[in-house]
């Protein structure tokens, strides 16, 4: 389950995303750690990861 924190960057991440014409395509939770997967809509090849903490702090 993932912290409050966690769940305010995931939607700022969200919106930045969108802008930076990215697509999110997978979301896990490891531990503590929240884990996003993206990739580029105009370029399948470049793809992404954010790591979170538990605090919401991008690693």
């Amino acid at each position: 389950m993932i912290t409050e924190l966690q769940f305010v960057a995931l939607t700022d991440a969200v919106r930045s995303l969108a802008q930076l014409r990215y697509c999110l395509y997978n979301i896990y939770v490891e531990g503590e750690y929240l884990y996003l997967e993206a990739k580029s809509c105009d370029n399948e090849q470049q793809k992404c990861i954010f790591i979170f903490d538990g605090e919401g702090n991008l690693l």
